[in-house]
């Protein structure tokens, strides 16, 4: 039916789409992001049907807008998502090699600075920028791809 297919457009969409979410960008939250997709999607949907046909009263009855989310649900939804972010990490990080792993978990989640990454691993700081990037990357084509 049409909500079916309004829900598997929104996650195609999401999908190609998650690599491009950049949440530092101080554009909006993550949840803004998955409304903004599934609103256009809804409105897509709307606006293939032939002129004459209506929309049905129980279409819009079901419709949830935000803010009549429970907040348990919500808790749910972050921690579903926390959860997949945290497959994800687990799968890259099994098929990465440890160094690379160490040189990207020490660049991006402590912080450390680069050139002593590079001293500590006997490398350049280009190959631990490489290493970053490519652990980055593998992390978002999970994501899209899980």
């Amino acid at each position: 039916n049409g909500v079916d297919d309004v829900l598997q457009d929104s996650w195609i969409s999401v999908a190609k789409g998650i690599g491009s979410f950049d949440k530092d960008s101080g554009k909006g939250t993550f949840r803004g992001w998955l409304r903004t997709i599934v609103q256009r999607r809804v409105a897509d949907y709307f606006r293939s049907l032939p002129e004459d046909q209506g929309i049905a009263q129980e279409v819009l009855d079901a419709a949830v807008a935000p803010q009549q989310k429970d907040p348990s649900e919500l808790e749910g939804e972050e921690q579903a998502m926390r959860e997949v972010k945290a497959r994800a990490t687990e799968l890259v990080r099994s098929q990465t090699q440890e160094k690379t792993w160490q040189m990207f978990w020490k660049s991006t989640v402590e912080g450390v600075p680069t050139a002593e990454i590079a001293e500590e691993f006997g490398v350049s700081t280009a190959a631990v920028r490489v290493a970053k990037k490519r652990v980055k990357n593998r992390l978002q084509e999970a994501m899209i791809d899980g």
